[in-house]
């Protein structure tokens, strides 16, 4: 008996999730009271969410659009502690529309998790593994099979001069 959860989210396409976290990317730095870098890093992994749309049969870009809105959520946490100051004097005098644009910032962070599971499972549907390794394994064939030792019935090739085995 499998001990593990699975849970099975409706196909969505990653179209609506780049339009939603657009709008609320622009809607949250209206004002300008977060740093250049928020707009910036969020902005570039929406363009990689576009590249990830283009090309629907690339594994990459759907990769590299989740794990760029991963390290996104890392940053706005970061960014929106650091940046809050519901006292600040520059923004006294615009009361609601600073709310307003703190509450969108606010809300693209709490839907990046969501969002984030929602690109995980079209990067499945893409063929792209679960589990991910970084190292490659030390041995391929030259009929392209990959394992760490030699397939069954593999003679090694003696060097020159030298008589073999057979």
């Amino acid at each position: 008996m499998d001990n593990s959860i699975r849970v099975n989210f409706p196909p969505v396409s990653l179209k609506i999730v780049v339009a939603v976290h657009f709008v609320l990317t622009i809607w949250g730095d209206q004002i300008g009271w977060l740093p250049g870098s928020y707009l910036f890093c969020n902005l570039l992994v929406l363009t990689v969410g576009v590249w990830a749309i283009a090309s629907p049969t690339n594994e990459d870009a759907s990769q590299m659009f989740l794990l760029g809105m991963l390290f996104t959520i890392l940053h706005d946490i970061i960014v929106i502690a650091i940046y809050y100051d519901s006292d600040h004097p520059r923004f006294l005098h615009q009361g609601s529309h600073y709310r307003f644009c703190v509450g969108m910032a606010i809300l693209s962070l709490i839907l990046k998790p969501l969002s984030c599971l929602l690109i995980f499972q079209n990067h499945r549907s893409r063929g792209g593994e679960q589990g991910y390794s970084w190292s490659g394994t030390p041995y391929v064939t030259i009929e392209g099979h990959t394992s760490s030792q030699p397939q069954q019935g593999y003679t090694p090739v003696p060097a020159p001069g030298q008589p073999s085995s057979s």
